[in-house]
């Protein structure tokens, strides 16, 4: 009899990883507004934004050794019921000291949920079908990255437009009571999946130490961090390098098309992360990646911006799924997986902060027109690293 990729548990860890999700997106795009209604400057104005990512990525060695050593399910309910708490606080934070303290809070919720839903996700699912669940966990949570950013926008226009709650930041705290909704879900799911994702400890196995990060998955960190800094370079500063340019096109097309695009190829290659090897999907990876900055240096017509926000999703989006599923792999066995999936989102979170960091950084000391062909050094590095690290990535 054919096994289940996906049974009753692993359907509700996908909703669950979806909810969370959105629990973060529905947040990143308002809280720099709420920040400055209530007095904050343009700088902290940025710094708030990016906290909860900061302090996720200091958290997540922690969160990884626990997800080793406790049920999954604990450090799952924990991390939502931090999150949902948080949100809510963000609703009625009165000044910008209680708004800092609940988005540090946030980002201690944030790490134990990505770290310990995700290890535990895959545990859900039969070892010889990780790659193809991890591709669909990956679209699960791309879904809600294209919806939910435009509705947390959305509804907070229309609240402020409209004069619904007349205070200030009166949208913005709408929209974070339905964001703490989201956490309310999977905290709720969490109780409901029968499989508590016990800790794994073999028979006669020495006490494990801790471990800050899992040296056999640090290599395709490193390269997956390299994606994600022109990625998020482009979605942080692209509404202002398009207008620098002089190019007569509308920015936010380019993270729609892109999102669009991530989904069907996130579904299409769902069969192939387990098939293909790593060294297959990172050479196409690096090429299409490539060609998405080159046509974005370019970017003076839609048909441009559709083909590099396609390759985006073929370079950056796809090497997201394709590296979880790795990491997972060089982990050598399911004891492993948590910090495995920690040191994983420590590269992923490096990049979401680096690549504003440094796209910034460039926009400011070169030519707008050497934007792209900085940032291309990236994908360079990238492949060293591989070379340097090939035999071990390549027996994965």
């Amino acid at each position: 009899m054919k096994e289940k990729t996906f049974s009753r548990d692993s359907i509700l860890a996908l909703i669950g990883a979806f909810c969370y999700i959105s629990c973060a997106t529905m947040a990143m795009p308002i809280t720099a507004g709420f920040t400055k209604s209530l007095g904050g400057t343009p700088e902290l104005m940025g710094i708030m934004t990016g906290l909860m990512y900061l302090v996720s990525l200091c958290v997540r060695p922690v969160a990884g050794n626990l997800a080793d050593k406790i049920k999954k399910s604990t450090l799952t309910i924990w991390g939502s019921g931090l999150m949902l708490v948080t949100n809510f606080v963000y609703a009625i934070a009165p000044n910008l000291w209680v708004l800092t303290i609940a988005r540090v809070v946030c980002g201690i919720g944030y790490a134990a949920c990505t770290v310990g839903l995700s290890t535990w996700f895959s545990m859900l699912v039969p070892s010889n079908r990780v790659g193809k669940a991890m591709g669909i966990y990956g679209t699960m949570q791309a879904i809600s990255m294209a919806i939910v950013g435009k509705v947390a926008i959305s509804v907070t226009e229309f609240v402020n437009e409209n004069k619904i709650i007349d205070i200030d930041g009166g949208g913005e705290r709408v929209t974070f009571v339905i964001s703490a909704l989201f956490a309310v879900i999977t905290f709720g799911l969490s109780f409901m999946i029968k499989d508590r994702g016990e800790p794994i400890v073999k028979e006669g196995a020495p006490k494990k130490k801790i471990r800050l990060l899992d040296i056999n998955v640090l290599p395709v960190a490193l390269i997956l961090m390299l994606f994600t800094i022109p990625y998020n370079a482009t979605q942080g500063l692209i509404k202002e390098y398009v207008p620098a340019r002089g190019f007569d096109v509308d920015a936010g097309w380019f993270i729609t098309m892109y999102a669009i695009f991530l989904i069907f190829l996130r579904v299409g290659f769902r069969n192939f992360f387990d098939k293909v090897k790593y060294r297959n999907f990172l050479f196409i990876s690096l090429v299409s990646s490539l060609v998405a900055m080159t046509c974005l240096h370019f970017v003076n017509n839609y048909v441009l911006m559709g083909v590099a926000s396609l390759c985006m999703a073929g370079g950056y989006g796809i090497m997201c799924s394709v590296t979880q599923a790795t990491a997972i792999k060089l982990a050598g066995g399911k004891e492993n997986r948590g910090v495995a999936n920690s040191t994983y989102y420590m590269g992923f979170d490096s990049g979401m902060a680096l690549g504003p960091t440094i796209g910034g950084f460039l926009m400011a000391k070169l030519p707008v027109d050497m934007f792209y062909p900085a940032l291309m050094l990236c994908s360079v590095i990238a492949f060293v690293i591989y070379l340097v690290c090939k035999k071990k990535i390549d027996n994965a």
